[in-house]
C-alpha cells in the first residue's frame, strides 16, 4: 500500500481498492451459504449413508 509516509492510516487510493478487493458479491454470499448447507450434510451422513454416496460418485466417474 501507498501509505503516506507521515501518517499511519493508507491513503484513498488504497482505501477504495481494498473495499473493492474484498466485499463479497451476491453470487458469491449464495455459492458459500450452498457450501455450508452441503458441509452440514456431509457432516449429519451416517457411515451407510457416507459409503452408497461415494459408491455412487466412483460408479459415475467410471461410467
Amino acid at each position: 500500500c501507498c501509505t503516506n509516509l507521515t501518517s499511519d492510516s493508507p491513503c484513498l487510493i488504497c482505501t477504495d481498492l481494498q473495499t473493492i478487493l474484498t466485499q463479497e458479491t451476491a453470487t458469491q454470499q449464495n455459492e458459500i451459504a450452498a457450501l455450508r448447507t452441503h458441509i452440514t450434510q456431509l457432516e449429519q451422513e451416517t457411515p451407510k449413508e457416507r459409503y452408497k454416496r461415494l459408491c455412487a460418485e466412483k460408479n459415475a466417474r467410471i461410467g
